[in-house]
């Protein structure tokens, strides 16, 4: 926790991102860990009487975005960038079998995880009136 509020009192960031811990049925340990140290070393950061050592003026950021949320209530038009997206979760070569469902190298099974991603994106902007959206669950620290 005095890490991350270190980072985001250095870096002040406008928004950060992460996992949502409290995700019903989150089995991965360090998804949910990932999610409560961010919430808490934003938390930490926002707030001078956490960690006065570090000698830095607190800073809160407008907002946490939660991905993978129960209920989302943000929504971010991605329409233009979802191949961005898909490149970049290609590069985790290690999620692959479990999160991908096999071998990013293979180049079908790429374009296979690609569409996947299309279609979740288009599902999530349907009803919020976007072609391609990202759905998150807004926190405002």
């Amino acid at each position: 926790r005095g890490r991350i509020c270190r980072e985001v009192r250095v870096h002040q960031p406008e928004v950060v991102l992460s996992h949502d811990p409290w995700m019903r049925y989150q089995l991965h340990p360090d998804h949910r860990a990932t999610g409560f140290a961010a919430t808490d070393g934003v938390v930490a950061a926002r707030d001078h009487l956490f960690f006065p050592e570090q000698d830095l003026p607190p800073h809160r950021p407008s907002a946490i975005l939660l991905w993978r949320a129960d209920e989302d209530n943000h929504w971010e038009d991605i329409a233009g960038h979802s191949d961005t997206k898909v490149k970049a979760l290609l590069c985790h070569s290690s999620q692959g079998t479990t999160t991908m469902g096999g071998d990013v190298t293979d180049v079908e099974h790429a374009e296979v995880f690609a569409q996947r991603m299309r279609e979740w994106a288009e599902r999530a902007g349907r009803d919020v009136g976007l072609d391609q959206a990202e759905a998150f669950h807004r926190l405002t620290p």
